[in-house]
């Protein structure tokens, strides 16, 4: 009876074994499993990590290429600055040089043309004509010095290709 107990603790622990030993085979397929998953999910994470990557490289272009863009618009806006001021320079002598025309040049226009009316009407004495030939002359002297000027200042104006050549006269 002895061995009928021992055979029978015997097998109760071969069938304990087995049992483990089944659960274990179960355990190391599930562990197989999970493990798969892992490296499934590894290399998605690899993947994700690549594609961030070239990502955050395409946003550096991107953030250098706006810099760049910026940096144009700021030279831009500097020049457009500057060709303002030049403008508002180019109006102001402009609203000078018509000061020039309408009142200096104006004013010995004005006398010559006077002084012509006197000289038409043929009532004047030798002295008073002598005296209005004076006046015509000392006005055609001062138009001739505005017009210089003028020729100068219209010189400054004008981009240095285009300026007034004295020698082609």
């Amino acid at each position: 009876m002895e061995n009928d107990t021992t055979s029978g603790k015997l097998m109760n622990v071969i069938k304990k074994l087995s049992n483990q030993n089944i659960e274990n085979v179960k355990r190391v397929e599930e562990l197989e499993n999970v493990n798969k998953e892992l490296i499934i999910q590894h290399e998605e994470k690899d993947k994700c990590a690549s594609e961030l990557l070239i990502a955050n490289n395409t946003l550096i272009i991107h953030a250098k290429e706006k810099e760049k863009c910026a940096d144009d618009l700021l030279i831009a806006n500097e020049e457009l600055v500057t060709r303002n001021e030049e403008k508002e320079k180019r109006v102001k002598d402009l609203e000078e040089m018509l000061f020039i025309i309408s009142h200096l040049e104006r004013k010995h226009i004005a006398r010559i043309l006077g002084l012509s009316n006197l000289i038409e009407k043929g009532k004047n004495t030798p002295e008073e004509l002598e005296k209005e030939i004076s006046h015509i002359k000392e006005s055609a002297i001062a138009l001739d010095e505005y017009t210089r000027e003028m020729t100068k200042f219209i010189e400054k104006l004008l981009p240095p290709a285009m300026e007034y050549n004295e020698h082609a006269q």
